[in-house]
């Protein structure tokens, strides 16, 4: 199944997700990752470097909803930028999803109060912070920010990785 990504967090294209090559990172070596066509694709894009992303962090998983329940492990992964347009564009090479797990976010009135529960397990605040990270967040407060009002749905594993 597809899994579209935004390569910025907004609209007026001032705060890049980096999302692409944090995914590209996650499945890829290095002499892929700087032969990648996607450089190629968005010459506008600030894109990173390999060494920026392994010394701060792949994206290992995704967040979605999934109110009819459609993915599951095994399935394929089609990683694309600009879904559903002309210029859609897949950019790393298909992978079968490892697992699934149902995540919970529920916003505090301070930052600090978020609590994330996956699988029904409350995470404790270092436990978010990873979850964050592994989810291609700079770190905890961007995470919040993009939650702020709450979210039901699935992390979509494509690594061994389980919380």
């Amino acid at each position: 199944m597809t899994l579209g990504f935004q390569l910025y967090f907004d609209k007026t294209k001032k705060v890049p997700t980096h999302f692409p090559e944090k995914i590209i990172a996650s499945v890829c070596d290095a002499l892929a990752f700087k032969t990648h066509s996607f450089y190629n694709r968005f010459p506008d894009y600030p894109i990173l470097e390999y060494n920026q992303i392994v010394e701060g962090r792949a994206k290992l998983h995704t967040i979605r909803e999934d109110g009819k329940n459609r993915w599951k492990a095994g399935m394929n992964i089609h990683f694309v930028v600009g879904n559903r347009t002309p210029k859609r564009f897949q950019f790393a090479p298909v992978v079968k999803c490892v697992s699934t797990q149902k995540i919970e976010i529920i916003p505090g009135y301070y930052l600090g109060e978020t609590v994330v529960k996956v699988d029904g397990r409350k995470l404790s605040f270092s436990e978010i912070q990873q979850l964050a990270w592994n989810d291609g967040f700079t770190n905890f407060v961007e995470f919040a920010i993009y939650f702020n009002d709450g979210f039901k749905g699935k992390i979509i594993h494509w690594t061994n990785l389980k919380y």
